[in-house]
């Protein structure tokens, strides 16, 4: 483009310059027409005036003698003849004239063209200046968005973590020791808030149950609910176990199962079945369930008849594995 605009620069140059030039021809070929056109008219009448006068005294004037009329052509010839001379020139210098007039026309219709091409080049300089200009904009408005996004989405984070350490003192207060979970607060926020991104910035305020989301033995729960129904499930076939070992290791089974799914939300390491030998280590896992259930009643994913219900499950399950006022039918009220 800018070769192309160099070019037209040069042309129109030239035909500027060649429009100069071929205006002062056309002037000079004016003046010389219109002189020829003079001298066409004037010396002719002067001739025939001064050889009126000179030959005044000869001249006979009988307009009905034919031989006098016949001799005019011989004694006007020499008015006649120039008259013929200067005609013919006249006529040669206007073609000549207006041949000329014809080369600057189309010069100036030239010069026209490429002002046009060459307005029509800036234009789209223009207007390629006025798109990187805009996406200069786009991409500097973008850029501030998106800082800003980063700087909101990581406040979010700092709050949903200082919520985290009240509920922990909360929980702390009403069992009478702490959630020993070993709470990823960051992979926890990636789970509730999987909206939220350090380039989306803050879409939801309000943690929500993850999407889809799989068990731990790949069963999808899309709410809460659906974790329930499965629990319930677990506590409708755990009387139809036929002796005490397979008792113990399908509530290893259940407990692997049910704390693993809410463990991978980001409220606690996984835990394998290897590892419970016994009701010791049974118990921990369970407390550390009935802490998660009190978590996700806290941060408002679950209602108190939730929690209740998900409760007496559990106990269904584990029984003696609970401390006596864990499971409640009312609604259990925690202050800051």
């Amino acid at each position: 483009m800018i070769d192309l605009k160099s070019n037209l620069k040069s042309e129109l140059k030239d035909v500027s310059n060649s429009i100069l030039t071929k205006s002062i021809e056309v002037d000079k070929a004016k003046r010389k027409y219109n002189f020829s056109f003079f001298c066409t008219v004037g010396v002719p009448i002067s001739l025939l005036i001064w050889q009126f006068i000179a030959t005044y005294d000869s001249l006979i004037i009988d307009q009905s003698d034919p031989k006098l009329w016949a001799a005019i052509k011989n004694t006007f010839s020499v008015t006649i003849g120039s008259f013929g001379i200067f005609a013919a020139l006249t006529g040669m210098l206007g073609f000549n004239h207006r041949a000329k007039q014809l080369d600057l026309q189309q010069l100036r219709a030239s010069k026209q063209t490429i002002m046009t091409e060459l307005q029509f080049e800036l234009s789209s300089e223009q207007f390629d200046l006025a798109n990187k200009q805009f996406d200069l904009a786009t991409v500097q408005n973008n850029t501030n968005l998106a800082r800003e996004n980063l700087k909101l989405y990581y406040e979010h984070v700092k709050i949903f973590e200082t919520e985290l350490d009240h509920i922990s003192d909360r929980l702390e207060r009403l069992h009478g020791e702490s959630p020993r979970l070993g709470l990823d607060s960051r992979q926890l926020y990636k789970t509730l808030y999987s909206h939220n991104s350090p380039v989306d910035g803050v879409v939801a305020h309000e943690p929500e149950w993850p999407i889809e989301f799989k068990s731990w033995e790949g069963k999808t729960y899309s709410s809460f609910d659906c974790y329930l129904n499965q629990v319930k499930a677990y506590v409708k076939n755990y009387p139809l176990q036929p002796d005490e070992r397979a008792d113990f290791k399908y509530e290893i089974r259940v407990l692997v199962d049910i704390y693993n799914t809410l463990a991978d939300f980001g409220f606690t390491n996984l835990i394998k079945d290897k590892l419970i030998t016994d009701q010791k280590t049974q118990f921990k896992y369970v407390t550390s369930l009935v802490f998660i259930y009190d978590f996700l009643n806290q941060l408002g994913l679950i209602t108190m008849e939730q929690r209740n219900e998900i409760l007496g499950c559990t106990y269904d399950i584990f029984g003696g594995l609970f401390w006596p006022y864990q499971i409640k039918s009312n609604s259990v009220v925690i202050r800051d």
